[in-house]
């Protein structure tokens, strides 16, 4: 009986390694897309919201960033935009097509 365990473990654990490289080769063939302007303010930011709150989740902090990025002044926020729009096209120039 304990030996088909261990095969059904030994099953088990060649379909996991087997699951693992190919969720590997698909993570090398998938281009991420490009980060908005409030997904670059959020990066930047979300750190030192962590450390003014410690005890949030990092959901809380996610509101937290989105409510602090809706009363951003629109020149602040244009700064983002530009960034954003920066990055965008040296994604376009790097993978033409997608």
């Amino acid at each position: 009986m304990e030996g088909k365990k261990t095969d059904h473990a030994d099953d088990n654990q060649r379909k996991d390694t087997e699951n693992s490289m190919v969720v590997k080769q698909d993570l090398k063939l998938k281009i991420p897309r490009p980060p908005n302007a409030f997904m670059l303010y959020a990066n930047e930011h979300r750190k030192i919201m962590a450390q003014q709150y410690p005890a949030d989740s990092n959901k809380e902090i996610s509101k937290k960033l989105g409510k602090t990025w809706k009363q951003l002044d629109l020149k602040k926020k244009a700064v983002y935009f530009e960034k954003a729009n920066t990055i965008s096209e040296e994604h376009k120039r790097k993978y033409p097509g997608n």
